[in-house]
């Protein structure tokens, strides 16, 4: 009795050893061409990470050499170095438009640094790069009047070549502070002078008689507390001593018109009295 074969989809015997392909995958495979992917035809990834800084130092000089680690004072001059990861874009300019930007923080008042090239001589409110656009260094000298912590701040305008930005940051705190130096010294009174007149031009010489006015000149030696008041309060204390009979001098501001037992400031360190 003759069978009848059954027809299978497939258009050749297998290969031994090996899973037969039905028609539908052979014309797909020949629908659809193979490429092949070479190292030099592969499309290079994208760039989609920001720019980081990965080092800033702070500095008492341009060389680099003395490390700032202890208190600076109003005045003296901070060099900062900031290291980034990889080059950011870089605009010469004073103004806001400046690049990368960065700014100098102190007691939470920021300072934006201008951006100069690199052969420029930096001034204060200066930065310029080092090694292409990645190190950057900033000259910075510390107004008087000034204390507080000390800060670099990234601004948000910072961006690499590929157009990253980088994330607006105050952490890159210094482990220094700035601080005014402390007064240990007193004042003390360098002079005294005596007068008949007020324009201090008649020194008293001799005798004075009872009924006559002293005008006294009193400098210290730096500008000292002063408290306009008629009893204790008046700063500075001073005090007249006649036959040894003590008598307090109230104090009045800058330009009054003296009466007897009146003190007022000439100027920052001299009372008239």
């Amino acid at each position: 009795m003759n069978m009848v074969k059954p027809v299978m989809d497939e258009v050749m015997s297998p290969e031994k050893g090996t899973t037969p392909k039905t028609a539908g995958e052979m014309k797909k495979e020949e629908e659809t061409p193979e490429t092949e992917e070479t190292a030099d035809t592969a499309k290079e990834s994208k760039d989609i990470t920001p720019p980081a800084v990965t080092e800033v130092q702070y500095y008492r000089d341009e060389h680099l050499s003395d490390s700032v680690t202890d208190v600076v004072r109003p005045g003296e001059t901070i060099y900062t170095k900031v290291v980034f990861s990889e080059p950011v874009r870089q605009v010469i300019a004073d103004d806001n438009t400046s690049r990368p930007a960065l700014f100098v923080v102190i007691d939470g008042r920021a300072v934006r640094y201008r951006t100069k090239e690199r052969e420029k001589d930096l001034e204060s409110g200066d930065c310029r790069p080092m090694n292409g656009t990645d190190v950057y260094l900033c000259r910075y000298t510390v107004p008087k009047d000034t204390s507080g912590t000390v800060a670099l701040r990234v601004g948000g305008a910072t961006a690499d070549e590929a157009g990253n930005w980088v994330t607006e940051s105050s952490s890159h705190a210094a482990s220094f502070v700035v601080e005014e130096p402390r007064d240990t010294v007193a004042p003390e009174v360098t002079e005294i002078g005596y007068y008949h007149d007020e324009h201090l031009s008649d020194p008293v010489m001799d005798v004075v008689r009872p009924g006559e006015t002293i005008y006294t000149k009193v400098v210290f030696s730096e500008p000292v507390e002063h408290v306009v008041a008629d009893d204790r309060r008046a700063r500075p204390a001073l005090f007249m001593t006649t036959n040894g009979k003590e008598v307090r001098y109230r104090m009045r501001a800058v330009n009054s018109e003296l009466e007897n037992g009146d003190c007022r400031p000439l100027d920052g360190t001299a009372y008239l009295c």
